[in-house]
């Protein structure tokens, strides 16, 4: 297992949150398959500690990633404390409840996806490329990973914008919250309510959870 160390805790694109997911794609064409990154990132030397909103959002990438956990230190200008935790408040502590049982439920899922990384190479995490090479969206987006072979996952981009184009390559996808069919086969626009649960998967069932 390999985890993305000493990453900024903030949106930053080059050492942030979506700097952590391109890593991830990168290592997992590199040969990587199992990856994962500190929640909330690790130093702010440079920019503040973390904040709730980076807290929350890197907590839904940890799930759906091969190792997810938590950290509480790291390197900054200022004490630990000043780092949002999973204790904080209510929300923090439920949002974080929420996708660990996400994450325990998709175990055996999962380990398919594991057994194929050992039998194969081929990552947990996936480049939109490995899953779909003939096609491919015209703007590059490292927040779009695929999580095993079915399911896509959208994040890691500005936290503050109110609508995410998402592309789905296929004509046909399942909301994976919902159930809802979505069409595929381009762009589609999710809004930012939407977007803190816009994991969608392929094909003709629905992964419950």
């Amino acid at each position: 297992m390999v985890w993305r160390g000493r990453q900024a805790t903030d949106f930053d694109l080059a050492q942030g949150l979506p700097a952590a997911l391109c890593g991830a794609l990168n290592a997992g064409m590199s040969g990587i398959p199992l990856w994962g990154s500190d929640i909330s990132g690790y130093h702010y030397l440079y920019n503040p500690p973390p904040d709730k909103e980076v807290y929350l959002r890197w907590t839904e990438v940890g799930a759906f990633s091969a190792d997810m956990h938590d950290e509480n230190e790291g390197s900054g200008t200022g004490p630990s404390s000043e780092r949002w935790q999973i204790w904080n408040d209510q929300e923090s502590t439920d949002t974080y409840r929420k996708y660990a049982i996400i994450k325990t439920r998709m175990l055996p899922y999962v380990r398919i996806a594991v057994m194929e990384a050992q039998a194969t190479g081929v990552p947990v995490m996936r480049h939109l490329y490995l899953t779909k090479p003939d096609r491919q969206p015209r703007l590059p987006d490292a927040g779009r990973v695929f999580y095993g072979d079915s399911l896509l996952r959208r994040a890691g981009r500005d936290a503050r914008a109110h609508v995410a184009p998402v592309y789905l390559p296929e004509a046909q996808y399942f909301d994976y919250w919902t159930g809802a069919r979505v069409a595929g086969g381009g762009y589609v626009n999710r809004a930012r309510a939407a977007r803190r649960r816009a994991g969608v998967r392929a094909g003709g069932a629905i992964v419950r959870c």
